[in-house]
């Protein structure tokens, strides 16, 4: 009966191992819209109110403060930097635990269905291939032109192979810091 027990706990614990890995896409997906989306809402999602970050300073004057933690259930990392003036950038990146294929075409697939549901205030601008990326994907602020300081979106790339095919999903805000 014990040997039992210990095949249908071992059983288990692979069952829930497959299933979390499998479906790494979808808790990428939930994790940007968790620790990113309420940044363009003008508010700090709760993980960034309940810890510091950590100051980084350049000749006595503050450059950034940045909060950064591992995400177990997608394998992501997030980074937030908080920039003097209102800059925030939220980043998801898989670096150190690439996607396979099959979950990169899986990712791409929900985040261009999750920006069209989630983020309809920006306008898809798919740019030309660029050297050193696999993938490249941007929604942008259609009422602002390349260089004008408003523009904020987010980015989604994929760098070659030579950079180990890591994923991101950038949120570059550049607007008023949130407070609250």
């Amino acid at each position: 009966m014990l040997r039992l027990k210990v095949i249908l706990s071992m059983a288990l614990i692979a069952v829930a191992q497959t299933a979390s890995a499998m479906d790494r896409p979808s808790a990428a997906v939930r994790l940007f819209e968790d620790v990113c989306l309420p940044i363009v809402h003008e508010t700090l999602p709760p993980v960034l109110k309940e810890s510091k970050g950590q100051e980084e300073f350049s000749e006595g004057v503050l450059k950034s403060t940045k909060w950064y933690w591992p995400h177990l259930p997608s394998g992501f990392s997030v980074e937030v930097t908080d920039y003097p003036g209102g800059l925030i950038k939220c980043e998801i990146t898989d670096k150190g635990q690439v996607l396979s294929l099959a979950e990169r075409q899986a990712f791409e697939k929900q985040v261009v269905s999750w920006m069209e549901s989630r983020m309809p205030m920006l306008a898809q601008e798919t740019p030309e291939p660029i050297e050193s990326f696999e993938y490249f994907n941007t929604w942008m602020t259609p009422q602002f032109g390349r260089n004008d300081r408003r523009r904020w979106g987010v980015l989604h790339l994929r760098y070659s192979a030579e950079f180990d095919h890591t994923t991101s999903l950038i949120l570059a805000y550049l607007r008023k810091r949130p407070t609250s």
